[in-house]
């Protein structure tokens, strides 16, 4: 996905860790979020920050 070269090195790191725990938990149940915090302990600020982020992928690339 292009839209991942635009990513701040700590949200893209966030984005690994969250779909590598879809691995053993396959939706977001406490223990899914759990395992997230075991690797990535600002979930939270990460994944408000990674909805913010896509706005400034550029227009250019026509993803959007």
């Amino acid at each position: 996905n292009l839209c991942l070269l635009f990513l701040a090195p700590e949200l893209l790191r966030y984005l690994l860790i969250h779909e590598l725990c879809h691995g053993r938990h396959m939706n977001h149940s406490k223990r899914f979020w759990k395992r997230v915090a075991r690797f990535e302990p600002e979930y939270r600020s990460r994944d408000r920050a990674l909805t913010e982020s896509w706005r400034q992928v550029p227009a250019w690339l026509g993803l959007y």
